[in-house]
């Protein structure tokens, strides 16, 4: 028994996500944007009319949340997120998938792992918002 698709109708339903590199799930790492391929996503699963890109998961840090080493997360593009939602951000030059919350003279990017400690700053810079995360088994 098997599954049959027909493969022009499986391709409209795929939107390819460019994998640009990886994000730290721990201490923020330097990173460039570097074009790794792409990721294959169903196009249900992301909105009209925005922006996506893709990055590996490197540390545990955000374990917390089903979060994992090696896990894909694909990032919908954006520079303002809301407190409580988790965002790929940049701290001099260095980028890490943290919660965000904004406080009244800081921002706190909170770990979801309570081995580490929340990294306190007041220049971060934000790239997007997680949209879902993809785990190969």
């Amino acid at each position: 028994m098997e599954l049959v698709r027909d493969k022009e109708e499986e391709a409209g339903k795929l939107a390819k996500i460019p994998i640009v590199g990886t994000v730290a799930a721990g201490s923020p790492i330097l990173s460039e944007e570097n074009w790794d391929g792409t990721l294959a996503v169903n196009q249900s699963t992301l909105k009209k009319n925005r922006v996506y890109f893709a990055v590996r998961v490197q540390g545990d840090s955000m374990s917390g949340a089903g979060i994992m080493d090696g896990d894909m997360a694909v990032i919908e593009k954006a520079n303002i997120v809301k407190n409580g939602e988790i965002a790929v951000a940049v701290i001099d030059d260095a980028f890490t998938l943290k919660r965000f919350y904004r406080e009244n003279t800081r921002i706190k990017l909170q770990s979801e792992n309570p081995d580490y400690k929340p990294i306190y700053c007041q220049n971060v810079r934000i790239i997007g918002r997680l949209s879902q995360i993809i785990r190969s088994y």
